[in-house]
């Protein structure tokens, strides 16, 4: 299978501080390991 490159936009506001960072991490480790 051809690999091709993945691009993610992340919010990284202030308003993102805390639990929601936390939160979009997990998920973006958790695409990033099913993606591979």
């Amino acid at each position: 299978m051809r690999r091709l490159p993945v691009y993610f936009v992340l919010d990284t506001s202030g308003s993102m501080y805390g639990e929601p960072i936390q939160a979009l991490n997990n998920a973006l480790s958790g695409m990033i390991n099913t993606l591979r």
